[in-house]
């Protein structure tokens, strides 16, 4: 096998533990970008999501360390309780799970298309499926910030899979449960939170090469709701959203 440079965004957790241990052993590079450092044997670089310029020092720093990235993982953050609105006026729970990823993707584009069978994988969870942005804004969202920004990351995979798809970068999405006794585990009662086989599994499977926009629970591939994918709200919201970020 080929040795592979792996980006994984956000905090180190157990599964990213022992997928690190896994990518060490067989000879990959592994970066972790967060805000502390957690994980030994990796080389890290810090990145608060919550703050877009952060976000921006990282990739300019990234994309002058490094010519080429094979692949990209998304983790899902843990949510927090802090609702105080970000130095830039965001919601800082749309700041992390939707606004630094949006940055993040499309400011390391260029270096996951140097590589032939790059991969970018987000992990999204269950409350994707019950958010509604019709009304959200992309600054805050009362009471459904959370969900509703889970939406949108998963409106923007799934643009992405297509906007990358002629580029050799395979897009595919995690579906994380929310919770123990999630209606994911009545879908599939093999299904349980995600593992580190699985992640393996959408990073670096041959299988994998051309598979893309896929939501997988486990490694199944689950049918994502059309409510939940109208073109033409997903359409005004990568819009609204570069308007914003002034990309």
């Amino acid at each position: 096998m080929m040795k592979k440079r792996i980006l994984i965004i956000g905090e180190v957790v157990s599964t990213t533990k022992e997928l690190i241990e896994k990518f060490k052993e067989e000879g990959h590079e592994v970066i972790v970008a967060c805000k502390s450092q957690q994980a030994s044997r990796v080389s890290h670089m810090y990145l608060d999501l919550t703050d877009l310029k952060s976000v921006s020092s990282f990739l300019k720093d990234f994309n002058k360390r490094y010519a080429y990235l094979d692949a990209l993982l998304f983790q899902e953050q843990c949510e927090s309780g802090e609702r105080t609105l970000t130095s830039e006026g965001f919601d800082p729970l749309i700041a992390m799970h939707y606004l630094a990823p949006f940055m993040l993707t499309e400011g390391l584009s260029v270096s996951l298309k140097t590589e032939e069978h790059a991969r970018i994988v987000y992990l999204i969870s269950e409350t994707a499926l019950k958010g509604d942005i019709q009304d959200a804004s992309l600054l805050f969202s009362e009471g459904k910030s959370y969900s509703n920004a889970m939406r949108m990351l998963l409106m923007y995979a799934v643009n992405m899979s297509s906007k990358l798809k002629g580029d050799h970068v395979t897009v595919n999405m995690m579906l994380k449960p929310a919770e123990e006794k999630g209606f994911i585990k009545k879908l599939f009662k093999s299904a349980d939170h995600h593992t580190c086989d699985d992640l393996y599994y959408l990073l670096m499977s041959e299988d994998l090469r051309y598979k893309t926009s896929k939501l997988f629970s486990g490694r199944q591939v689950m049918v994502i709701p059309q409510d939940k994918i109208r073109k033409d709200e997903m359409h005004l919201l990568i819009s609204q959203t570069k308007k914003l970020l002034r990309f």
